[in-house]
């Protein structure tokens, strides 16, 4: 369990996974997603999204397909199968929002 700040959230962490609801996917569900980056004023958090499979789009660009990171199986408890961190595409996201939401729900870690 990560450390806690001063409000009680869950401090953040570079490669910390998360499961959580996202509405910009489509269509909108729970991912897996990995903190990859955190700016100096830690105000933002870079983040991948993890998927079961390689989308077939990203199949025809070998720029893009070289940017899906392999995960094994029971790496960091994703999944139970192969999966990959798609790091073609970095989302941005809030700290204080995703540590409110962890807060509320800390099985999401």
């Amino acid at each position: 369990m990560p450390n806690k700040t001063s409000q009680g959230w869950p401090e953040l962490e570079v490669g910390m996974v998360i499961r959580s609801y996202v509405p910009d996917t489509t269509p909108p569900k729970s991912k897996y997603w990995v903190v990859v980056g955190i700016t100096e004023d830690e105000i933002g958090l870079a983040t991948v999204y993890v998927n079961s499979r390689i989308n077939a789009f990203l199949m025809r660009n070998d720029i893009l397909l070289n940017a899906q990171y392999r995960l094994e199986p029971n790496s960091q408890q994703i999944s139970r199968h192969t999966s990959y961190a798609d790091c073609s595409q970095i989302k941005e996201k809030g700290v204080a929002d995703i540590q409110a939401l962890l807060g509320r729900n800390p099985g999401y870690i």
